[in-house]
């Protein structure tokens, strides 16, 4: 038990240093139901997709924000297809960690 106890904090603690911490650009771009796309996070003027955009407080939901973000990049791209696109476009995941106002 002991063994298992301390491989679980040992794997916590390893998880916790692939989190990245920077200042950022929150965008808003309205609701998928209205041809939106959801969010938009811009980092060191990379332009990421959140792959976990549902935990970002509605609040945010209003143009652009500059914000504090806590992430993990996932090495993966994310497909959008929103608003009156003809084809979907691949982007950047990102996986949000904890999001903050600056």
């Amino acid at each position: 038990m002991i063994c298992a106890l301390g491989f679980f904090l040992s794997c916590k603690k390893s998880n916790d240093s692939n989190n990245l911490k920077s200042d950022a650009v929150l965008t808003w771009t309205g609701d998928y139901a209205v041809d939106g796309c959801g969010f938009f996070i811009t980092i060191n003027e990379h332009k990421y997709k959140p792959e976990n955009e549902s935990i970002i407080d509605s609040n945010f939901k209003s143009g652009s924000s500059n914000v504090i973000v806590e992430y993990q990049l996932s090495n993966r791209k994310i497909e959008t297809a929103c608003g009156d696109l003809p084809t979907s476009t691949m982007i950047d995941g990102i996986k949000i960690i904890s999001i903050k106002k600056k």
